[in-house]
């Protein structure tokens, strides 16, 4: 149990109205730390855990697996701004893969600080691939990456449906955009 949170040059009256209040909101310390835990973390708190972990970005709407992996991977991704590693794992923390080509990769090459990306979207996953979810996912790219840098954007779904007992079918369909957020 925490003790006391006043500092050592505390009023009498301060340290007085502590302990009358100490019983209203009496913490344990374990709980304190299963609270900033994602993996650990109440549903119901998790939108003050990434608050606490620097997302600057949530929906209700999303999976709580989503939203715990999105809260895990919130400190590295900040860590990597700017740079694919960066794009990758916000789109792997929705539970989706990326492709991407930067414009050296290109042949023939491509605009300067430009990049291609693809996007697909595993309908098998907890979420479904609404337009609101995937432009979230949208949004967390335009976030994660370089500033001045633009990018053609594809989507594609992947829904793998077992056909009888032998095969399966994989159905993709391609969206394409152009991010105009750096001019």
């Amino acid at each position: 149990m925490i003790t006391s949170l006043l500092p050592p040059n505390s009023t009498d009256l301060e340290r007085a109205l502590e302990k009358t209040s100490a019983s209203n909101f009496a913490l344990p310390a374990e709980d304190v730390k299963e609270i900033w835990n994602p993996d650990t973390c109440p549903t119901d708190l998790l939108p003050y855990c990434a608050v606490n972990n620097g997302l600057n970005q949530w929906s209700d709407d999303w999976p709580e697996n989503v939203k715990r992996q999105r809260i895990s991977t919130a400190i590295e991704i900040a860590r990597h701004q700017g740079t694919v590693k960066s794009i990758r794992d916000v789109v792997s923390a929705f539970g989706s893969a990326v492709e991407m080509r930067e414009w050296f990769e290109t042949e023939p090459r491509g605009k300067p600080r430009t990049f291609d990306l693809v996007l697909t979207v595993n309908s098998q996953s907890d979420a479904s691939p609404s337009a609101k979810y995937v432009d979230d996912i949208v949004q967390a790219i335009v976030s994660a990456k370089p500033a001045a840098a633009q990018f053609l954007f594809t989507m594609g779904i992947d829904t793998a449906g077992q056909i009888g007992e032998i095969g399966f079918a994989r159905p993709v369909i391609s969206i394409h955009l152009i991010s105009e957020d750096a001019r």
